[in-house]
């Protein structure tokens, strides 16, 4: 999603990830409803936050280094998965993803 640009592409790569997930459910996308897809993109948008978070915290050697992880690039990679701007994710949005 990171190369998408248009809301075309964006929708473009979510409709890859859900017929993706569909797949290794063994089911067909036209099986899923919608809040099967969303569920989908919000559990895969999770782990990919949790996994730059996981890589960003390694890196980290002071306090304002994790704060950073939590606030930037967990935030980053969460907006990222969405499709959406790192701008339009709230605070309390991105600690609803954490929890």
């Amino acid at each position: 999603m990171k190369t998408a640009t248009s809301e075309a592409d964006k929708e473009a790569c979510r409709h890859g990830a859900a017929a993706s997930f569909a797949t290794s459910m063994g089911m067909d996308i036209s099986d899923m409803s919608e809040a099967e897809k969303g569920m989908a993109m919000d559990k895969a948008a999770v782990r990919g936050m949790e996994s730059a978070m996981k890589s960003c915290m390694e890196g980290a050697t002071t306090a304002n280094d994790r704060k950073m992880c939590k606030d930037s690039t967990a935030k980053e990679s969460l907006a990222t998965s969405m499709g959406r701007d790192m701008n339009d994710i709230s605070q309390f949005e991105l600690e609803e993803y954490m929890s």
